[in-house]
């Protein structure tokens, strides 16, 4: 299961279907990702995750790395045994000091 970050869905969703390249178009890609976003599964969020999250933090930090707290929520969302899809940067430097997968794409 991939979790996929909020940049990666507005990138997604913000184009116009003339922005979209002839295969896109063809296939009719955006048109199916609108209209399957709303059965997507959502993860649910423990209190432990919080916990995680802090520590997460503590260890980005003490390593010079100041993360987001909802970022490192994100990172937190390992127990559920995803990786992340991304195109925020962020993610790379946390990866360093926290345990999760990411799946980093380009801007």
């Amino acid at each position: 299961m991939v979790l996929v970050d909020t940049p990666v869905w507005s990138r997604a969703l913000r184009r116009r279907p003339a922005d979209l390249d002839p295969t896109e178009r063809a296939t009719e890609v955006f048109r199916a990702l609108q209209t399957t976003v709303a059965d997507v599964p959502w993860l649910p969020i423990s209190l432990g995750d919080y916990d995680r999250a802090a520590e997460f933090f503590n260890a980005c930090r003490s390593n010079g790395i100041t993360g987001r707290h909802v970022d490192m929520l994100i990172c937190a969302s390992r127990r559920h045994r995803v990786a992340l899809l991304t195109t925020d940067p962020d993610f790379a430097r946390y990866a360093r000091h926290v345990p999760f997968k990411l799946h980093h794409v380009s801007r």
